[in-house]
C-alpha cells in the first residue's frame, strides 16, 4: 500500500511543473517528460498500484466558466474571463506551461513551414490560424495593457498570446474549470483512472477534484483518464468528433480502433467487450469520420445519434427536476418524475430492440439515467407512492440493474467505481423488495 508523509508530499510536489502551486495530494505517480503523446508529458505509476488508489487531489486554478460560455465551445469570452480574474497575472503565468506551451508556440511560429512537425501544424498552427475574431482580440489586448497584465517575462500580451490562451483552455479545460496538474493526464479509450469532479451538495460540498485508479496499474504504466466528463458513455462516432474538435487527435475508424484495442489488451475478453459495445444490428460497427457519424444512403443519421439526442434531452429533464423545489405533496413534481422514469425505461427497452445489442455502450448510459430517475423518485416522492406503483418501479428496475451490471463489468472490469455503484443499486432494490 502507498503511504506518504508530509516530507514525501513536499518532495513529490517539487518534481512537478508548478512548484508554487502544488496539488493538495500527490499519490504514487511520476511525471514523465519523454512520452510520444500529450505534448511529450504525462503521468506514469511510480509503483504497482491497486484499484481505488488516490493518485491526485487538486483545486482548480480557475473554477468554472463565464455564464456566456456555459454549454458552448470555449471562445474569446473565456479569455476575458481569465483576464478579469483578480489573479489574472498568476493564472496567465501558470498557463504558459500548459499545452501548447508559450515557449513551444513561439519556436514553432519562427520555423519555416516545411520544418514544422505535422502534429504541431494540426494541433497548434492550423488551430490558431482559424481564430480570426480580430475585434475581440484587439479588445482583449487593450484590456490587458490597461490592467498591466503581462507575460511572465513582463512583455505585453500579443495576438498570438491571446490565441494560445484560448487554445490552452480548449485543450486543458474540464467542465468544472481549469486545473494545472490534472492537465498532465493524457486521454485513453481505456483509462486507468477516473476523475471525480467537485461537489456542491450541502455538508458534502468540496472544491477539489480527485483521481483514483479503476484497476491494477503496474509500475511505469501510464496513468490516464477519459477527457469526456459528462457524459462519458457516448458512441465511438461521437467520441471521435468531440476529441478531434476539442483536442485535435483522432481515435480512428473501425480498423484503427480495433488495432488499438488489440495492442492494449492482447485480444483478451475485456478488449473484445469494449469493441463489441459499439456494434449495432447485424454486428455492424457504425461508420464515422472526424466530423462525426456518417449518414446512411437515405441521408438519415445513424440510430446511435438519435438515441444520444434523446438521452441528452432526458438528462436535461432529470437535472431540471433535481434543481426544482420539491415536496411529497407536490402532485406536479410527482407526475413529471414518474413520467421521466417511465420514458427512460421505454427508451432503454426500445433502444435495445433496435440496436440488437444488449451491451451497447449507449444502453449503459440509458440504464444509468433510468436508475438515477428512480432514485430521485423514491427519495422525493416516497410518501406519495402506493404499494402497486412501487412494485411496478422495482419490476422495471431489476432487469436494468442486472443488465447494466453485466455490461459494466465486461467493459470496465469488476473494480471500477461505476460497477460498485450499480452493485449498491442492486442491494438497495433487494432491500426495498
Amino acid at each position: 500500500a502507498f503511504r506518504s508523509s508530509y516530507e514525501d508530499q513536499v518532495q513529490r510536489a517539487s518534481s512537478l511543473i508548478w512548484r508554487s502551486r502544488p496539488p493538495l495530494y500527490c499519490g504514487p505517480i511520476d511525471l514523465c517528460r519523454t512520452l510520444a503523446e500529450g505534448g511529450n508529458r504525462g503521468y506514469v505509476a511510480s509503483q504497482d498500484v491497486p484499484p481505488g488508489t488516490l493518485v491526485l487531489v487538486e483545486e482548480p486554478l480557475v473554477a468554472g466558466w463565464s455564464n456566456a460560455q456555459m454549454g458552448k465551445e470555449l471562445g474569446f469570452e473565456s479569455v476575458r474571463y481569465l483576464l478579469e480574474n483578480q489573479n489574472a497575472r498568476e493564472i496567465l503565468h501558470c498557463m504558459e506551461e500548459l499545452h501548447p506551451r508559450r515557449e513551444a508556440v513561439e519556436s514553432i511560429f519562427n520555423l519555416e513551414t516545411t520544418e514544422i512537425e505535422p502534429i504541431d501544424k494540426v494541433q497548434i498552427v492550423d488551430m490558431m490560424s482559424d481564430m480570426t475574431e480580430d475585434c475581440q482580440i484587439d479588445s482583449l489586448l487593450e484590456y490587458s495593457t490597461r490592467k498591466g497584465i503581462t507575460n511572465s517575462d513582463n512583455t505585453n500580451l500579443t495576438a498570438r498570446d491571446v490565441k494560445r490562451l484560448l487554445l490552452a483552455l480548449r485543450y486543458n479545460g474540464f467542465d468544472s474549470g481549469l486545473y494545472l496538474n490534472f492537465a498532465m493526464f493524457n486521454h485513453s479509450e481505456d483509462p486507468s483512472c477516473t476523475k471525480f469532479r467537485p461537489m456542491e451538495d450541502g455538508a458534502e460540498s468540496r472544491r477539489y477534484s480527485e483521481a483514483r485508479t479503476v484497476r491494477h496499474v503496474r509500475k511505469g504504466e501510464a496513468l490516464t483518464i477519459s477527457y469526456l466528463e459528462n457524459p462519458r458513455e457516448v458512441s465511438h462516432a461521437t467520441r471521435r468528433k468531440i476529441l478531434w474538435d476539442q483536442h485535435r487527435f483522432d481515435i480512428g475508424d473501425e480498423g484503427q480502433y480495433r488495432k488499438f484495442l488489440d495492442s492494449s489488451f492482447n485480444n483478451n475478453d475485456r478488449g473484445n467487450c469494449i469493441f463489441e459495445a459499439e456494434l449495432v444490428a447485424d454486428g455492424v460497427f457504425p461508420l464515422s469520420s472526424r466530423d462525426g457519424p456518417i449518414k446512411n444512403h437515405d441521408g438519415d443519421g445513424p440510430l446511435t445519434t438519435n438515441i444520444e439526442k434523446s438521452l441528452d434531452d432526458l438528462e436535461d429533464m432529470l437535472m431540471e427536476l433535481k434543481s426544482t423545489p420539491k415536496g411529497n405533496g407536490n402532485s406536479s413534481y410527482f407526475d413529471r418524475t414518474a413520467a421521466l422514469e417511465l420514458t427512460l425505461w421505454e427508451l432503454a427497452t426500445v433502444s435495445q430492440s433496435r440496436l440488437e445489442n444488449k451491451h451497447h455502450i449507449l444502453l449503459s448510459r440509458c440504464r444509468r439515467l433510468h436508475l438515477d430517475a428512480i432514485e430521485l423518485f423514491l427519495t422525493e416522492c416516497s410518501s406519495t407512492l402506493k404499494d402497486k406503483q412501487l412494485a411496478d418501479i422495482l419490476l422495471r428496475a431489476m432487469p436494468n440493474i442486472k443488465l447494466l451490471l453485466e455490461s459494466q463489468t465486461k467493459r470496465l472490469g469488476s473494480d471500477h467505481p461505476d460497477v460498485a455503484r450499480t452493485n449498491q443499486d442492486l442491494a438497495n432494490a433487494i432491500q426495498v423488495l
